[in-house]
């Protein structure tokens, strides 16, 4: 009885240490990139969408980063691509409204489009030009016929989320398989 213990439990130890060997070995594929370097151009924006350039500038290039198989450059000459961004369409949908006047709308949808084109300078081609890339966020406000103005700091607030949203959307066009 001790001894088929003794092998069970060997066997066990056995085949865990067959199973960890196997998955540390395991790395996920992530694919390979015709260019080492990117360039992201400042957005620009079309839509003249409040507040949005800056910050989605700047989450593209971390979202970028993140990911470490590129190195950001500030230098298009010297970049093996160049990320152009131009922000094409902002909407603003009530998505809530009062209970005591249908008019006044107390929560709306924000949807913020933007339209991507990648060049590799290598070849001297567009990996992909006139890509659209679209998200959607909500937002809250007080009723605004109060003296409140909430609904502009809310907007202000969403925006932060939808255009991290889209940078998110972005930089994996850039890094997966076009």
């Amino acid at each position: 009885m001790h001894t088929s213990r003794i092998s069970c439990l060997l066997s066990l130890v056995t085949l865990a240490l067959f199973f960890q060997s196997g998955c540390t070995q395991y790395e996920w594929s992530r694919p390979a990139l015709p260019f080492k370097t990117i360039y992201v151009q400042p957005v620009t924006n079309s839509a003249f969408v409040p507040q949005a350039q800056a910050g989605l500038s700047t989450q593209i290039r971390q979202a970028l980063i993140r990911d470490g198989r590129l190195k950001l450059v500030n230098n298009p000459a010297k970049a093996g691509a160049i990320l152009q961004i131009n922000l094409i369409d902002y909407e603003r949908e009530s998505a809530v409204r009062s209970s005591k006047d249908s008019e006044v709308a107390l929560g709306f949808d924000l949807t913020l489009e933007a339209e991507i084109a990648l060049f590799n300078q290598s070849s001297n081609e567009y990996l992909f030009k006139g890509r659209k890339h679209r998200t959607t966020t909500n937002t809250f406000g007080s009723d605004p016929s109060s003296n409140e103005d909430t609904f502009h700091r809310a907007e202000y607030q969403a925006m932060t989320r939808i255009t991290e949203d889209l940078a998110d959307e972005i930089a994996s066009a850039v890094l997966e398989i076009w």
